[in-house]
């Protein structure tokens, strides 16, 4: 592999030497350093935060785009008077062979000694003048925030707290966003954050393992609510990267911060488990163990609890009972009234329940029951009603497990709770000795719009058998 032809040997080596890839087209050239070296010296760092960091390597030369002609005609025009009488080297739009001897399109070289030549030649090319127009704005010094399909550009990321980013727009308009749903940040406020966008733009480009070690040392120098920022960052890289113990690590630290709290760490429950092995899960569930252990909140405490049994019921470790039932006998906090926490306490109860139904577990059911968000509810009182049908000495039991189904049935009727509900209350009307209203039900349940296949099989199975109960009967 040769010298480059659009670099000076110099800086051609010094690149090659560190072997660095790429990181468009994973070939070792120096593109990077031919952007940066075309690029004028009081703007480099801005170029630096924004340009190499963007969204799909936009000023990558070996993927043209508006910016970079942007760039090659701003030098020409602002500098081309200076660096042409010292017989510097402009760039032009062409195709030229790359270190590889591959065929790339990136910039021919122009060689002369006039400097107004090369602005007028850059000024001829029509095609550079409209990239340079749409692409201006880019240049601004401002952050970049996409979400889904929007991308946010030039705004100001003016805090991060309760789990929600808020940045202002040019217009002065605040945005929030869980940050769960922020694909990729940008931050231009100087060398103190390469680091970080350099762990974004490995995040944004599936590679989270390479991310974790540069959010760990964004994290020395960041302050304010820029630190509670990097570890949700870094909870989520190492989550998608299946570094469980680093997850749990990093998910503790923001769960137990004043700024974020319960909020933000209930957004970001560590949740691919599948590829981590048992000692590294072993440790995790160490951390959460000691974390829960000195936690003086009762909130967090709990919720380290919860997240403790999901670990251990992921790898079926026998310790899960010793934490569901301290689970059900720890005072509930209504801190934790988030949908992800009633989740993981209903596969507690179901969990418990499965074996006994115990005082304690119907406790808590009730007191769930109370003050949970709605679109838990149905799933609580089919809960309710299943553990009722089982405790046989209780007398009017099956009354109250025909309630909690029917309250389903009339509070959420086009859910497909509503079926299962009708399928429970079905259940629960034959150990009352009533086989017709039974039978009625189960006949609602099958012909019910939203009620999924299985609980349209066990309605049909348990319909067949008490018809044939009838017909033996009469």
């Amino acid at each position: 592999m040769g010298p480059s032809n659009l670099l000076p040997n110099s800086i051609y080596h010094k690149e090659m030497n560190s072997r660095r890839r790429c990181r468009y087209c994973d070939l070792y050239c120096n593109a990077e350093t031919q952007v940066m070296y075309l690029v004028p010296w009081p703007f480099k760092n801005v170029l630096q935060m924004n340009a190499l960091r963007m969204k799909d390597r936009l000023f990558h030369p070996c993927k043209p785009s508006a910016f970079y002609y942007a760039l090659v005609l701003c030098r020409g025009l602002l500098f081309g008077f200076i660096e042409g009488g010292m017989g510097k080297a402009f760039f032009a739009r062409g195709d030229v062979r790359s270190n590889t001897g591959k065929s790339r399109c990136t910039p021919k070289l122009i060689r002369g000694t006039s400097g107004l030549t090369h602005a007028t030649r850059m000024l001829s090319c029509d095609k550079a003048l409209v990239w340079c127009i749409l692409a201006f704005p880019g240049f601004a010094v401002g952050d970049q925030v996409t979400v889904g399909a929007e991308v946010y550009l030039n705004v100001s990321i003016v805090s991060f707290q309760q789990g929600k980013l808020i940045f202002r727009t040019p217009r002065g308009q605040d945005i929030e966003s869980f940050i769960r749903d922020v694909d990729f940040i940008m931050v231009s406020r100087g060398r103190r954050f390469t680091d970080f966008n350099q762990a974004e733009q490995y995040l944004h480009d599936d590679e989270p393992a390479r991310a974790i070690p540069r959010y760990q040392r964004a994290f020395r120098t960041a302050d304010s609510f820029w630190q509670d920022l990097f570890f949700a960052r870094a909870i989520i890289a190492s989550d998608r990267a299946g570094r469980i113990e680093q997850a749990i690590r990093f998910w503790i630290i923001l769960a137990e911060s004043d700024q974020s709290g319960v909020a933000a760490a209930v957004q970001l429950l560590p949740s691919h488990f599948q590829d981590n092995r048992r000692q590294d899960m072993d440790r995790a569930i160490l951390q959460l163990t000691k974390a829960a252990a000195k936690q003086r909140k009762p909130d967090l405490a709990m919720l380290f609890q919860l997240l403790q049994y999901r670990l251990l019921d992921a790898i079926s470790d026998n310790r899960m009972d010793e934490v569901a039932h301290t689970v059900l006998v720890s005072d509930w906090s209504d801190n934790l009234n988030y949908t992800e926490v009633y989740d993981m306490l209903i596969d507690v109860l179901n969990h418990t329940m499965r074996s006994e139904v115990t005082q304690e577990s119907l406790a808590r059911l009730d007191q769930a029951l109370a003050v949970a968000p709605t679109d838990i509810l149905s799933r609580l009182l089919l809960l309710k009603g299943y553990a009722l049908l089982r405790i046989q000495e209780e007398p009017g039991s099956e009354v109250s497990a025909g309630w909690a189904f029917m309250r389903v049935v009339a509070h959420m009727p086009d859910s497909p709770d509503a079926a299962e509900g009708l399928y429970g209350a079905a259940l629960a009307m034959e150990k009352l000795g009533r086989v017709d209203k039974s039978v009625s039900l189960l006949q609602e349940c099958r012909d019910h719009q939203y009620a999924s296949a299985a609980i349209k099989a066990q309605a049909e199975k348990m319909l067949r058998r008490l018809q044939s109960v009838r017909e033996t009967a009469g």
